[in-house]
């Protein structure tokens, strides 16, 4: 990915800020009305307040979005994940995540409301809802939920977006 940025600079930095203007949270008000294509608001790189933990989305094409997270701690990856979220041929939205040295698990869109995403499976252990709120174009609250423990958790991250050639190429702006 570091030689497809370097060679097309400010690509996707640049498509992100034209699809968060074109899209925008508001286009998720209502869930009746939300379609694929209004996950545009998702790509790009984010990161935590602690500089630790990166996740990053291209871009929606043909019904996918690909995606992977990290969390470094002490100049050591500590966890990673592929990501993916994908409109189904029964037109179900997906989200498919493969954390490291963990099963793959399925989480489908229950609601998609006022700039929120969550995406439930009742049947996987724990977390059972991935939820992302967009407050604004430029910060992103995501948590995991479920019971553990005979208890209700939830688990939250926050993070703002970051130019993906910062992440790339620190070096060479």
């Amino acid at each position: 990915m570091q030689l497809f940025l370097h060679r097309n600079r400010g690509l996707i930095p640049g498509l992100t800020t034209l699809l968060l203007l074109i899209f925008g949270p508001s286009c998720m008000a209502h869930s009746g009305s939300f379609s694929f294509p209004d996950l545009a608001v998702l790509a790009g790189c984010w990161i935590d307040e602690q500089g630790n933990s990166v996740e990053i989305w291209l871009p929606p094409e043909n019904n996918l979005m690909l995606g992977t997270a990290q969390t470094v701690k002490d100049g050591e990856i500590v966890f990673f994940e592929r990501l993916q979220i994908k409109k189904t041929a029964a037109g179900d939205i997906q989200y498919i995540a493969k954390p490291s040295n963990q099963s793959m698990a399925v989480f489908t869109l229950s609601s998609a409301s006022n700039g929120r995403l969550v995406f439930s499976n009742p049947q996987h252990d724990f977390p059972t809802e991935i939820i992302y709120q967009l407050p604004s174009g430029d910060s992103l609250q995501a948590s995991i939920a479920g019971v553990s423990d005979g208890q209700r958790r939830e688990i939250g991250f926050n993070k703002s977006r970051i130019s993906c050639d910062r992440l790339f190429m620190p070096g060479d702006e």
